[in-house]
């Protein structure tokens, strides 16, 4: 589910919460920042910022919305 303390600072380079926060900002990676600091990412935000197929089919159906459903739908209630 998310990345490790760990793997966060082998895919920022950094140990510091501060400068890993920064580096995935100018990285555009999508995170949060728990209570304790440390911010917090999905493994699924990795493989799609590296460009892993799957992840990025996924990431764009669920932004896409099925027009034809819309369609069909909107169609239901006339």
């Amino acid at each position: 589910m998310f990345l490790t303390r760990e793997e966060i600072m082998q895919l920022t380079g950094y140990k510091i919460p501060s400068a890993q926060i920064r580096w995935l900002r100018s990285e555009s990676f999508k995170f949060k920042v728990a209570a304790d600091g440390y911010p917090r990412v999905l493994k699924s935000e990795v493989e799609f910022q590296m460009g892993h197929e799957g992840a990025i089919i996924k990431k764009n159906t669920m932004n896409n919305p099925d027009e034809e459903g819309l369609k069909k739908w909107a169609e239901k209630g006339k």
